[in-house]
């Protein structure tokens, strides 16, 4: 009954002169309770939209794709990859973030009227990148976790359209509060640490 967060960072700068760095708390998240054929807003059920600060001295391109596991690192014990990411999509795909600004957008998640899909729990994740990434790999994926109610929902649920400013109907949970990848320079390898610093 919780949700946590884990963060999985990939980044190299292209200039040896300039900086490049993100930070974001959307590093894992798992959201449980979730009913077959609703659709939920992560910022608004539960204050939790996809936020990124652009820590670098240089202004940013950034996109942001909805992607399922794809090398053995990118998978989670108990979870099946997600059978299609158009179940989560981001309300906003593309920003240009000035250095020390975060830009940010809610995360929709919406569950097929399937009960093949009933008590079943899947993974997807969330990458935030520089758009071009011929010339640099500056990025940050979040991991989603989706655990899916072994109820089917009633009619009364079915009729509404989403589930909205109702907490009580999900557990969710984050950590660690804060990741991040800042500073990062041509050559280097990079760290990632939370809040308090430590990796």
């Amino acid at each position: 009954d919780r949700i946590a967060l884990a963060a999985f960072v990939l980044g190299l700068a292209t200039a040896a002169s300039a900086t490049m760095g993100l930070r974001s708390k959307f590093a894992e998240v798992h959201v449980e309770k979730l009913k077959i054929g609703k659709t939920y807003s992560l910022a608004e059920l539960v204050n939790l939209p996809l936020r990124v600060t652009n820590t670098g001295n240089e202004s940013l391109d950034l996109a942001i794709e909805v992607v399922a596991p794809r090398v053995a690192g990118e998978f989670r014990e108990g979870y099946e990859p997600i059978p299609d990411t158009s179940w989560i999509r981001v309300e906003r795909s593309s920003f240009t973030v000035p250095p020390g600004i975060e830009a940010a957008t809610d995360v929709i998640i919406s569950i097929p009227n399937d009960p093949a899909l009933l008590g079943r729990r899947f993974v997807v994740y969330i990458w935030t990148h520089r758009e071009n990434l011929s010339y640099t790999g500056i990025g940050l994926k979040g991991r989603l976790l989706l655990s899916i109610s072994s109820l089917k929902p009633t009619d009364d649920e079915l009729k509404a359209k989403s589930i909205r400013k109702r907490a009580g109907n999900l557990n969710f949970s984050l950590s660690p509060m804060e990741i991040g990848l800042a500073e990062v320079k041509v050559g280097e390898r990079a760290e990632v640490k939370n809040k308090e610093g430590s990796a």
